[in-house]
């Protein structure tokens, strides 16, 4: 609890208890502690997001966010970057540029460094704002605690004394394990409920179950939330990445939030393509095991494999879901229990005909 407390005071302006006197063990030990404050300035900057975005302009409320965030924390980072910046571009000895760092006053380049930082940030919120932003907002102080730790147990510390020094000569040996755990903790759930939502897809896919595994994707894709004029209106974040949900109570309901889910964007395809449309790549071959609405007639893939091209035709005459009755290569059928063809770097043109029943 000292460590986390120690922590806290160190990197914000927040202040628990009043600390009359820390030891250098004390820094030392508050380095696993990082991430943690990290959680404590993104939940509220959540939070001033949450309560303002509704009412503040969208270049407004990036510009507040960016002066809480530098409230919180007392500028720490912001001194920081700009004594970096003016020993590095002193373009002065190894020496010379340590004793430029450790001077109070703020030369031109550390003015331009922050000014420039402060742009990029200001930019890059913009395009996040102002329902997608929480997922950010949040993560970004623990992932960049979790860089101050990378940087004080993995790397020598520079000068022969200063504070520096205590964190770096007292920080215990896990404390990167314990700080990258507790991140993983912190960010890994921001990304669950797409990741079940879209793991139920696949599961439907295996039980045979097109029209359901169909119908939830269809559910889960966001370019269906903005189809229609009011659509757009409604779900107000970008239709073509994958968002963490989409809010069901007034005055939101319908809004998504919480968008550029990397992960989930990625399983999203793989659901799509590999499970529902059955097109999966193993190697050096290529598996069809589709998994479709009975209502489908068919569907073709375009598929480059090197330097050569598939055309792929799938065929659904007695309206099945699954089953693979029938796999042509270049007109020329495959044993009835195939349903895999092998892929060949020939520069050629090559059909599949692929009929369900």
């Amino acid at each position: 609890m000292r460590g986390m407390v120690t922590a806290l005071q160190f990197l914000t302006r927040i202040n628990l208890f009043r600390q009359s006197e820390v030891s250098p063990e004390d820094f030392g030990r508050s380095v696993k502690f990082f991430p943690l404050v990290g959680a404590v300035i993104g939940a509220i900057l959540v939070i001033v997001n949450r309560l303002t975005a509704d009412y503040v302009p969208i270049h407004l409320l990036a510009a507040a966010l960016i002066t809480v965030e530098i409230m919180i924390t007392g500028g720490l980072h912001c001194d920081g970057l700009m004594d970096t910046m003016d020993g590095i571009f002193s373009v002065r000895s190894r020496e010379r540029m340590l004793e430029i760092m450790k001077d109070s006053r703020v030369g031109a380049n550390g003015v331009m460094a922050f000014g420039l930082f402060l742009l990029i940030k200001w930019s890059l919120l913009l395009d996040l704002l102002p329902a997608a932003s929480s997922a950010a907002l949040f993560a970004m102080p623990v992932i960049g605690r979790l860089a101050m730790v990378i940087g004080i147990t993995a790397f020598p510390y520079a000068r022969p004394e200063g504070i520096g020094k205590a964190f770096a000569q007292f920080s215990e040996r896990y404390a990167l394990v314990f700080a990258g755990i507790t991140t993983v903790l912190f960010i890994a759930p921001l990304g669950i409920a797409a990741a079940i939502s879209l793991a139920a897809v696949i599961g439907f896919a295996m039980l045979g179950a097109g029209d359901t595994a169909a119908d939830l994707f269809s559910i889960l894709n966001p370019i269906n939330h903005s189809s229609t004029r009011a659509g757009v209106h409604r779900y107000k974040v970008e239709p073509y990445v994958a968002c963490a949900d989409v809010y069901s109570m007034p005055p939101h309901a319908g809004r998504g939030g919480w968008t550029w889910y990397t992960g989930s964007a990625g399983w999203m395809y793989r659901a799509g393509l590999e499970w529902i449309l059955g097109f999966r790549l193993r190697g050096e071959t290529l598996l069809f095991d589709p998994c479709i609405p009975a209502s489908w007639r068919g569907y073709e893939i375009t598929f480059r494999y090197r330097s050569t091209r598939y055309e792929i035709s799938v065929e659904n005459p007695r309206r099945v879901s699954r089953g693979v009755a029938h796999l042509e290569l270049d007109g020329e059928a495959l044993p009835e229990t195939s349903r895999q063809i092998p892929l060949a770097d020939d520069g050629v043109t090559h059909r599949v005909r692929v009929v369900l029943g």
